[in-house]
């Protein structure tokens, strides 16, 4: 349960990341996903599973409506977003992708909220189902993750009007990850 928890924080704060890179995106997307409710405003503060869905939803709704290729298969956004691949952009608008997270969470909901203790049998049922969604996020992901690189900027320098960030890519499960160097207009957080 904690995984698909874990993929919608994920998937949301890589979506903000990119729909917020520089001052056109921000201005045109930024719109699209902040929660409107006053008494809202803060929720991230003390945020839900549900609560991730909501924003992953609304970021979803964002992407699909501005991201769609026009017949000669080109988008002004796309371009302004550097470009990202078509499987990326299929899996954050993907509205199959939130209804099986909201599967899930109900799903978390009913069992941790509301279940009490459970026999090995009701544990065996419940991995199985939750392996089936598993399984269907799996096939939907293909290909959509593979492109995204996180990185841990852990140093810097800026001359002649380039940034040079030293990385690691924080990818796979062996440390210490592999590092590289980015170089950019802008400079990355440290």
């Amino acid at each position: 349960l904690y995984f698909f928890e874990a993929l919608t924080q994920f998937l949301a704060i890589v979506s903000v990341s990119m729909l917020s890179s520089n001052d056109k995106t921000s201005s045109n997307f930024k719109p699209n996903w902040v929660e409107k409710k006053e008494v809202r405003k803060d929720w991230y503060k003390r945020a839900s599973f549900g609560d991730w869905i909501a924003l992953g939803r609304r970021l979803r709704k964002a992407v699909e409506s501005k991201c769609a290729l026009d017949q000669k298969g080109y988008n002004e956004y796309l371009e302004m977003l550097g470009n990202p691949s078509q499987s990326f952009i299929d899996l954050i608008s993907s509205k199959e992708l939130y209804h099986l997270l909201e599967e899930a969470n109900r799903k978390r909901n009913q069992w941790k909220g509301h279940g009490g203790i459970t026999s090995d049998q009701e544990n065996t049922e419940r991995s199985k189902y939750l392996s089936r969604i598993l399984e269907k996020v799996r096939s939907l992901s293909q290909g959509g993750l593979q492109e995204i690189r996180v990185l841990k900027p852990v140093g810097s320098n800026f001359r002649k009007g380039v940034y040079t960030t030293s990385v690691e890519l924080l990818k796979g499960n062996e440390t210490p990850f592999e590092k590289d160097k980015i170089e950019s207009d802008i400079p990355l957080d440290e």
